[in-house]
């Protein structure tokens, strides 16, 4: 496995998305003999580390990127570019915690693996020129794109077009044909989910999502409909609960919602940041966590759940990124005509004592 923590750093409005940098965070820590959780802070934007650590931390990672840059430009003459589509929706990076990290580690070896330098960039329609996108990714030395669409919306399409590179899609299903992608079957990590609930006969099941319609999520409710119905539930439209983009949205929002309706004995939490969102508010709220069945879609770090008291449906981010990676070795080669779009199976994680 590789080291799944890495340092990303802020420029300019802390708002903005973070630009990722694959540095890790011992190799700073260890240049400045300081400690992984100082580095940890000062990255994060957290107190607890003065203004004078944080410049001299900033300043490492600087320098360890310039050296990787040109080492990596030194040694590989191609390149394969990760467009990273961020529409600050909170799925691609949060500013409270990064658990994309090591699909982009993965990346960087899959590309590393066919002597070629992963350059990553991103693109937010509000705030960047799409122009500015083609032309990076239209470059001599770009050999191919991966585009990561957890927040791609079909107002993308265009920028998807614009870019004359072989291509392919990752975390979204292109419905069109006009592209290869990898994504996760979310209609099963839905089944699997209720499934679970329902094995523990809750009399009623509550969907909480985020206020997001990114096309997983769109994928997600609309197979909430057809597993409850499956079980002889009809469901109503507020039986989604949509709650905010932010975790401390959801968090302030899930409070207000727990507090004046009856606790469902069974819920189902869209994504990792619902879930984070739900064990805060139950927290807030000194709400035992054993008087609800959850199950949430995407793993959860055992540091954050705690006693593990969340079912969790395991998607297979680094391998996905590795199987995008081999589906744009045959859009490079240029042998397939066909299309191929590739659904990968999720998991079950059974909660502790479950």
């Amino acid at each position: 496995m590789h080291e799944n923590v890495f340092v990303h750093q802020e420029m300019g409005d802390r708002n903005r998305m973070a630009k990722r940098m694959d540095v890790r965070m011992t190799e700073v820590a260890k240049r400045l003999g300081l400690s992984k959780a100082t580095v940890s802070l000062a990255v994060n934007g957290r107190p607890g580390v003065n203004a004078e650590t944080r410049q001299r931390i900033f300043d490492c990672i600087e320098e360890i990127r310039r050296e990787q840059q040109e080492s990596s430009e030194s040694s590989f003459t191609h390149v394969i570019t990760v467009v990273v589509i961020n529409h600050q929706g909170c799925m691609v990076y949060d500013p409270q915690f990064d658990l994309m990290s090591g699909v982009m580690a993965e990346f960087s070896v899959q590309a590393s693996a066919r002597s070629c330098r992963l350059n990553i960039i991103y693109y937010n329609e509000t705030e960047d020129n799409a122009g500015d996108i083609v032309r990076e990714c239209g470059r001599s030395d770009v050999i191919g794109v991966i585009i990561f669409g957890a927040e791609m919306t079909t107002a993308d399409r265009p920028l998807l077009k614009a870019i004359m590179k072989p291509m392919v899609l990752y975390d979204y299903r292109d419905l069109h044909g006009s592209f290869s992608s990898v994504c996760i079957d979310n209609r099963t990590a839905v089944m699997i989910a209720v499934d679970t609930l329902f094995s523990f006969h809750p009399s009623t099941v509550r969907y909480f999502a985020t206020s997001t319609s990114f096309f997983n999520f769109r994928e997600r409710r609309s197979a909430f409909f057809s597993a409850m119905s499956d079980h002889g539930i009809p469901v109503q439209r507020d039986d989604i609960i949509r709650l905010g983009v932010s975790i401390p949205e959801m968090q302030e929002a899930l409070v207000s919602w727990l507090d004046s309706h009856p606790l469902p004995e069974a819920a189902l939490l869209e994504n990792y940041s619902v879930q984070i969102a739900m064990l805060g508010a139950l927290k807030q709220l000194g709400i035992p966590r054993k008087r609800i069945v959850m199950a949430g879609i995407d793993e959860l770090p055992d540091y954050i759940t705690g006693a593990g008291d969340i079912h969790q449906i395991i998607i297979p981010h680094s391998e996905r990124a590795a199987i995008s990676m081999d589906l744009l070795d045959r859009e490079i080669d240029g042998k397939w005509k066909v299309k191929t779009n590739i659904a990968a199976i999720p998991r079950l994680k059974a909660a502790a004592g479950g």
